[in-house]
């Protein structure tokens, strides 16, 4: 798994670089800490905060945290609606 910058750039867009299918736990860790980044990226494009929710929901999915997974896919899905009006 490699690791992630401290800052979202246009060079961590294909986020199944940064899995270890073997530790989700250690995924989810990775994938929550890019969440701040997300959140200010410039210009409005929500697409790449979308796609990130929908892998750490898939992280949290694949260790059973199936409550957290469904409210994680629920703010993706909300978002993308948002992004869609």
């Amino acid at each position: 798994m490699q690791e992630p910058s401290s800052t979202v750039s246009s060079n961590v867009k294909d986020l199944d670089l940064l899995w270890d299918f073997a530790n989700p736990a250690a995924t989810e860790g990775v994938l929550q800490g890019l969440l701040p980044g997300a959140n200010q990226l410039v210009g409005g494009d929500r697409s790449y905060l979308i796609e990130l929710l929908t892998q750490i929901g898939r992280a949290q999915g694949l260790q059973g945290k199936l409550p957290e997974a469904l409210a994680t896919l629920k703010e993706a899905e909300q978002l993308l609606a948002d992004e869609q009006s």
